[in-house]
C-alpha cells in the first residue's frame, strides 16, 4: 500500500504522466477589463506599475487639484493677488516635488507633455482593443504620470495657453485626468496582482476537498412532516435529529439552540402541524455544515476534489472579476469631475455587483451586497462621496473572499499530498 501510495504521488508530481484530468489553465476573465490569457502565464512585467504606486499617484493629483481649485475659485471672485501668493507658491513647490519624484519621462525629441499625453491615450485604446491587461496597465499609469507633467506645464510662464484662469482651468482637467487614469491602472495592477497570488493556489492543477455543505433548516422540516404525516415516523425522528444536530454544531445564536432542543424533543413523538410549525423557530434556515464526505473508491474521490477545485477557481475568477469592476466605479465616483457617463457606469457597475452578491449565501457576498445597495441609493440621491465609500468597502470584503478560497485551496492541497505520501 506504500509503495501504491509513493507511486501515485509521483504520478500526481508529473501531470504528463499522470491518468487523471487535470484542471486547465484559468479562463480569461470578460467582466470589465480585457483577459488575461492564462493564470500561470508572467502577469506582472517590469515596465507595470504596482497597485500602491499608482494610488500615490492619484493621491497626488486629488491633492494638487483641491489647492489649485482652491486658489481657482478665490482668484475667481477677486481677492487680491497678495492674499494668494503664498498659496500660489506652496501649490507650485508641491507640483514640483510631485514631478521630481516621478519616473524620467520618456519623451522623443521636441515632444511636450502635452503632446504625449494624446499618444499614450491611443496606446490605451489598442491595448484595450488587443486585449493586453498587463499592457494597458503600464500605459495608463504612464499616461497618468504624463498627465501631471502637463497640468505643470500648463501653468508654467511660458504656457501656450493665454490667460491665468484658463492656465488653471486646463491644470484642473489635467489632473482630473491624472486621477482618472491612476485609478485605473491601480485597478488594473490590482487585478494582475491577484491573479498572480492565486498562481499559488490554483495555477498548477491541483485538486482539494471542499467540506463545506450548506442545510436548510425549513426543507428539512417540511420533509420530516411529510414522512410523519404519511406514516414513516422513523424517517421523520432521523430528520428531526440531523436538524437538531447541524443547528447545535453550526447554529448562529441562542436561539437555533432553543430551536435544536426543541427539534429534538419532536422527534420522541413526530406530528406534522407541531413540525411545521417548529420553522418559525429558526430565523436563519440557510446554515453552512463541515462535513467528511466519503467516498467509495479513490477514482470517485478523484473526481470530486477535481470539481471542487473548478469551482473553487471559477469563484475566485467571478469575484476577481466584481472587485475590480468596483474598483473602476471607486475611481469614477472619486473623481473631481466625473461626467454623467461616468456616473452612469460606475452605477451600472454597482448594480451588477450588487445582483451578483445578493445571490450569494455567503456572510462575505451578504456583506458586500449591503454596501452595493447603499451605494446606489447614495448615488441615486447624488451623494458621490458616500456611494465611493461604500463602493470600496465592498471592495475589502471581496478582497478578504479570495482570500479565503485560496486559503481553502493551500490548505486541502496541503493535507492530500501529505496523505498520499504517508
Amino acid at each position: 500500500m506504500k509503495i501504491f501510495r509513493f507511486l501515485l504521488a509521483l504520478l500526481l508530481a508529473s501531470p504528463a504522466a499522470a491518468q487523471i484530468r487535470v484542471i486547465p489553465p484559468l479562463p480569461a476573465p470578460s467582466f470589465v477589463s480585457p483577459p488575461v490569457a492564462a493564470l500561470s502565464a508572467p502577469l506582472l512585467p517590469a515596465a507595470a506599475l504596482p497597485a500602491r504606486t499608482v494610488l500615490g499617484l492619484r493621491d497626488d493629483a486629488d491633492r494638487l487639484y483641491a489647492a489649485l481649485a482652491a486658489i481657482h475659485s478665490r482668484d475667481k471672485v477677486g481677492e487680491a493677488s497678495p492674499a494668494l501668493a503664498g498659496l500660489k507658491r506652496a501649490l507650485i513647490a508641491d507640483f514640483d516635488g510631485v514631478i521630481a519624484r516621478l519616473p524620467p519621462a520618456a519623451l522623443a525629441a521636441d515632444e511636450t507633455p502635452a503632446a504625449r499625453v494624446k499618444a499614450l491615450r491611443r496606446e490605451r485604446a489598442q491595448a484595450e482593443r488587443n486585449s493586453t491587461p498587463a499592457r494597458l496597465a503600464s500605459v495608463t499609469g504612464e499616461l497618468a504620470a504624463m498627465q501631471l507633467r502637463a497640468g505643470r506645464d500648463m501653468l508654467a510662464a511660458d504656457s501656450p495657453i493665454g490667460p491665468r484662469a484658463f492656465k488653471r482651468n486646463a491644470a484642473l482637467w489635467s489632473l482630473v485626468g491624472a486621477h482618472n487614469s491612476a485609478a485605473a491602472s491601480a485597478a488594473e495592477a490590482a487585478r494582475l496582482e491577484a491573479f498572480a497570488q492565486g498562481e499559488a493556489a490554483f495555477g498548477d492543477g491541483r485538486p482539494f476537498i471542499v467540506w463545506n455543505r450548506w442545510s436548510n433548516m425549513h426543507a428539512q422540516l417540511e420533509q420530516a412532516a411529510r414522512h410523519a404525516r404519511n406514516g414513516r415516523p422513523a424517517e421523520a425522528r432521523r430528520l428531526l435529529r440531523s436538524a437538531a444536530a447541524i443547528l447545535r454544531r453550526s447554529g448562529h445564536d441562542a436561539a437555533d439552540l432553543n430551536a435544536a432542543a426543541a427539534f429534538a424533543a419532536l422527534a420522541r413523538q413526530p406530528d406534522s402541524a407541531t413540525i411545521l410549525a417548529a420553522k418559525n423557530l429558526v430565523a436563519h434556515p440557510d446554515v453552512k455544515t463541515r462535513t467528511a464526505i466519503a467516498y467509495g473508491e479513490f477514482n470517485s474521490a478523484r473526481r470530486a476534489q477535481v470539481h471542487a477545485l473548478e469551482s473553487a477557481r471559477a469563484d475566485y475568477l467571478e469575484t476577481l472579476d466584481h472587485e475590480t469592476s468596483l474598483r473602476l466605479a471607486e475611481a469614477l465616483l472619486s473623481s473631481p469631475r466625473p461626467s454623467t457617463a461616468d456616473k452612469a457606469r460606475a452605477r451600472v457597475f454597482l448594480t451588477s455587483a450588487a445582483e451578483w452578491a445578493g445571490r450569494g449565501r455567503i456572510e462575505a457576498k451578504r456583506l458586500a451586497a449591503r454596501n452595493l445597495l447603499s451605494a446606489v441609493a447614495a448615488l441615486d440621491r447624488g451623494d458621490r462621496k458616500l456611494a465611493a465609500r461604500h463602493a470600496g468597502w465592498a471592495v475589502d470584503t471581496l478582497v478578504e473572499r479570495r482570500a479565503e478560497l485560496s486559503r481553502i485551496a493551500l490548505s486541502m492541497r496541503r493535507r492530500q499530498l501529505g496523505g498520499l505520501s504517508s
